[in-house]
C-alpha cells in the first residue's frame, strides 16, 4: 500500500502564530499615519537628546529630567493610543514564551560567548557584578520596551519592509548612545538581533533577559575600560553645588593693613556682590562685579601693579551663559581692567593672583580640560598649560607659588586642585612651569573637590591650607600642609549645623610673618554667610556675618 501525503490545512499552533507579519495587515501605510509616527519618533528623540546634551548641565537639571521623563513617556503612550497597539503587538505576552526562548537562546549564547572570549583575551574583568543585576534587569526591560514596542512598531508604520524597519530602529537606538562609539557599536549589534527576533516572535520578557545577560557581561569586562562607564551624551559631570555660604579672599590695602574680601555662594540668584571688610567685619566698600549675571562669582586678591596695595580679580560663577572673563578692581571698587580667556565660552572662570599676574582656569563646564592661563594685568597671555587627564572632571583650579621669601627665590611650581564636582577627589597636583608632573597627594578622603590657599608658615616658608569641598555633611576640617604634602596641623574649625566644608584664604593679621586662616561657610543651601578667622592652631580670633 502506498501512502499518499495529504496537505494539512487550517492548522494553528495552540501557543502562537508560527510567523507573525512585520505589522498588522490593517495598518495601512497612508500619509497621515506616517506623519504621526514620524512626529512621535521625532518628539521622543528630541527630548532625549536635549536632556543628554544640554538639560542635565543646567541649574534646573532635576526639573528638566522630570520633564524629559514625562514627555518621553507621554509620547510613547500617545503613540500606543493613536495606533491602537495591543499588548500582544507590544510583546507583553507569555503565550509565545517557549517559542521566543527557542529562537533567542542561540543568538544570545553566541553573542555572550563572543563577549566572554574577547573579555578574557583583553584581561579586563571587573569584579562586583553582584551589585548590578537588580538594577540592570529592569533597565534592560525598559530599553527593550522602547526599542521594540515603540521605535520598531513606529518604523513598521513608516515602511512595509521588515529589514528597513529593523535597521532604522536599531540605528536610532545606537544613536541614542552618542558619542560613546564602542557602546554605540555594541548597541547596534544587539538591537539588530533583538529587533529581528521580535519581528519573528514578539515577546519582550525574553528579549529583556537576553539584553540583561549581554549587558552584564559587557559591564563585567568593559564598563570601566572600553565602554567609558556606559556614559552617553555630552561629556562631563554636572556642577550641582549651589546654595548659600560665603566665599573669601584676603590681602592688604595701601597701608599694608589686612582686608577680607567676600562674595556670596554660587547660587543662580546670587549677584556678584563684592564686599571688602576689615578683619573684625567692618564693611569698607561693596559693588556688583558683573551686573545682570547670576551665580555670584569667584575671586582672588593680590598685587597686580595698578597702585599701592592689592587688587581684586573677579570672574563670573558657573552659569551656563556666564562668560569666562576676569575683571580687576581696586579695593574701593574701581574697575581697572578686564581679561578674557581665549577659546572658551560659558561657565565663568576660577581665578588666583600670583607674582603680579592673574592665573585663570575655565569654569567647571562639561568637557572642560585641565587648562590653565597665566595673564598679565592687561590681558596678554604669558603662558598656557594644557595638562591632559588628571582624573579630575570639568576643569580645575590653579595657583603658582611659592611667593618669594626673605630666604630668597624658590623654584616656582604650578599647583592644581579640583572643582566642586561629585566625582572629583580632594587631591593636589604639582607641576613644574614646563607642565611636567612633580608630585600628587590626597588632602582629604572625600569627593566633591576641595578648597586650597597658600599660607605663610613663618618668615621663610609657605605651605597650603585646605578644606573639604562644599557638600552637605563634609565637616569643617582644616588641614595645613607643607609643599611636600606633609600635614603640619589639622583641626575641626566648628561643628555648627549645617556643616558643608568651607572656603579658605590666609592673611597676616598682626605682622608676625605667620598667616592666620580665613574661613567662609561652604556653598550649600541654608549655610549662613559667616566668616571666621583663626590662627594656625585653630583658635578663633574673629567671627562675623557677611
Amino acid at each position: 500500500m502506498t501512502w499518499i501525503p495529504l496537505p494539512v490545512t487550517g492548522f494553528r499552533s495552540p501557543v502562537s502564530d508560527p510567523q507573525p507579519p512585520c505589522r498588522r495587515k490593517e495598518e495601512i501605510l497612508n500619509l497621515r499615519n506616517r506623519v504621526v509616527a514620524s512626529a512621535f519618533i521625532g518628539l521622543f528623540s528630541f527630548l532625549l537628546f536635549a536632556y543628554l546634551w544640554w538639560g542635565r548641565f543646567e541649574y534646573y537639571g532635576g526639573a528638566i529630567l522630570a520633564v524629559t521623563y514625562l514627555g518621553t513617556a507621554g509620547a510613547v503612550l500617545a503613540s500606543h493610543l493613536f495606533f491602537r497597539d495591543s499588548l500582544r503587538d507590544m510583546g507583553l505576552r507569555l503565550d509565545n514564551l517557549s517559542q521566543a526562548l527557542r529562537q533567542a537562546w542561540l543568538p544570545t549564547l553566541l553573542l555572550a560567548a563572543a563577549i566572554f572570549v574577547w573579555g578574557l583575551q583583553a584581561g579586563r574583568f571587573q569584579p562586583g557584578l553582584d551589585q548590578i543585576p537588580l538594577i540592570y534587569i529592569p533597565w534592560a526591560a525598559l530599553q527593550q520596551y522602547i526599542l521594540q514596542a515603540f521605535l520598531l512598531r513606529r518604523f513598521q508604520t513608516l515602511t512595509a519592509s521588515c529589514r528597513v524597519s529593523v535597521a532604522a530602529a536599531a540605528a536610532l537606538f545606537a544613536l541614542y548612545h552618542l558619542p560613546n562609539l564602542p557602546l554605540m557599536l555594541a548597541s547596534l549589534c544587539g538591537a539588530l538581533v533583538w529587533c529581528r527576533l521580535f519581528t519573528r516572535t514578539p515577546n519582550l520578557p525574553v528579549l529583556a533577559l537576553s539584553h540583561a545577560l549581554l549587558g552584564l557581561l559587557l559591564s563585567g569586562f568593559f564598563k570601566f575600560d572600553g565602554l567609558d562607564q556606559f556614559r552617553v551624551g555630552k561629556g562631563g559631570y554636572p556642577y550641582t553645588i549651589y546654595g548659600d555660604g560665603v566665599q573669601v579672599a584676603a590681602g592688604y590695602d595701601a597701608l599694608g593693613q589686612p582686608v577680607i574680601v567676600t562674595l556670596p555662594g554660587l547660587d543662580r540668584s546670587s549677584a556678584s556682590h563684592v564686599r571688602v571688610h576689615r578683619p573684625d567685619g567692618t564693611l569698607l566698600h561693596d559693588w556688583i562685579a558683573f551686573p545682570g549675571l547670576g551665580y555670584s562669582g569667584n575671586l582672588a586678591v593680590g598685587e597686580l601693579g595698578f597702585g599701592p596695595g592689592d587688587e581684586i580679580a573677579v570672574a563670573p560663577g558657573p552659569g551656563v551663559r556666564n562668560p569666562p572673563h576676569v575683571r580687576i578692581f581696586s579695593l574701593s571698587g574701581e574697575q581697572l581692567g578686564e581679561l578674557r580667556l581665549p577659546g572658551f565660552a560659558g561657565y565663568g572662570a576660577w581665578v588666583s593672583v600670583s607674582r603680579g599676574h592673574v592665573i585663570a582656569t575655565p569654569g567647571p563646564g562639561p568637557q572642560r580640560s585641565a587648562t590653565v592661563f597665566e595673564l598679565d594685568p592687561q590681558g596678554r597671555q604669558q603662558q598656557r598649560w594644557d595638562l591632559g587627564d588628571l582624573g579630575l572632571y570639568n576643569s580645575i583650579r590653579a595657583q603658582i607659588f611659592p611667593p618669594p621669601t626673605e630666604a630668597g627665590e624658590q623654584e616656582r611650581q604650578l599647583v592644581l586642585w579640583p572643582t566642586y564636582i561629585s566625582v572629583n577627589p580632594a587631591r593636589v597636583h604639582f607641576f613644574d612651569l614646563g607642565g611636567k608632573p612633580i608630585a600628587s597627594w590626597t588632602a582629604f578622603n572625600n569627593d566633591y573637590g576641595m578648597n586650597l590657599a597658600p599660607i605663610r608658615l613663618d618668615r621663610q616658608a609657605f605651605g597650603l591650607v585646605a578644606a573639604p569641598g562644599p557638600v552637605e555633611g563634609h565637616g569643617v576640617h582644616i588641614r595645613v600642609f607643607d609643599l611636600q604634602g606633609d600635614e603640619l596641623s589639622g583641626f575641626i574649625a566648628h561643628q555648627e549645623e549645617p556643616v558643608c566644608g568651607a572656603t579658605v584664604a590666609a592673611v597676616d593679621l598682626d605682622g608676625d610673618q605667620q598667616d592666620e586662616i580665613v574661613l567662609g561657610g561652604g556653598n550649600c543651601p541654608g549655610v549662613p554667610s559667616d566668616v571666621r578667622i583663626l590662627n594656625q592652631q585653630g583658635e578663633l580670633l574673629h567671627r562675623w556675618r557677611r
